[in-house]
């Protein structure tokens, strides 16, 4: 928000903000479901060649009580696909981040810092033929 107000003219600023946060809220939303569906696709993908295990299950439980469901002898085998399916989102996610990180790379680089008219302290005290420890 801070580069935002920086780089906007002053009467840009607050429709630059409202816009930078209603696209925060709305592609987190959005981004948040696709990455459940992301998820979902490859654990269905991952585990319809394991028998004995009902998939309507993984639509209607959770990562801590999917395992209740798998027949011991696959749980390992559903843990690894679990995993393998998180690292897919993380891919994922790591792409994203790297296509908005170009919209940071390509905005205007200023300064944020308020120009303080007038000397500096040190350039005062040398003025006047003080010090600053307060020794001529």
């Amino acid at each position: 928000m801070l580069a935002a107000q920086t780089v906007l003219p002053r009467e840009d600023v607050a429709i630059g903000a409202s816009l930078m946060f209603f696209g925060q809220q709305l592609f987190g939303t959005v981004f948040t479901s696709v990455g459940q569906n992301v998820l979902d696709y490859q654990l269905l993908t991952r585990l319809s060649s394991i028998p004995d295990i009902d998939l309507s299950i993984l639509q209607h439980s959770g990562a801590t009580q999917f395992l209740d469901h798998v027949p011991a002898q696959f749980r390992f085998t559903v843990r690894v696909a679990y995993n393998n399916s998180l690292c897919v989102c993380f891919r994922f996610d790591l792409i994203m981040a790297c296509i908005s990180f170009t919209g940071a790379v390509t905005m205007e680089w200023r300064t944020v810092r308020k120009k303080v008219p007038g000397p500096r302290v040190g350039e005062r005290a040398a003025e006047e033929g003080k010090c600053l420890g307060g020794v001529k």
